[in-house]
């Protein structure tokens, strides 16, 4: 399985425990290779712009 431009920013996540957040997003970076990181590292003007240039 491969997604392209998928991001899961760490600090929008929420789990009972926070091991199983730490465990969760440690797989959607390793698995479907996503960005992990927190929402205030984004620049979600360009990551739009690039979503808009691959349409």
């Amino acid at each position: 399985m491969f997604v392209r431009g998928l991001y899961v920013p760490s600090d929008c996540c929420a789990s009972n425990e926070q091991s199983d957040n730490d465990y969760a997003l440690r797989q959607i970076q390793e698995i479907l290779k996503a960005d992990v990181r927190p929402s205030t590292e984004l620049d979600l003007e360009k990551i739009r712009r690039d979503a808009d240039r691959q349409d």
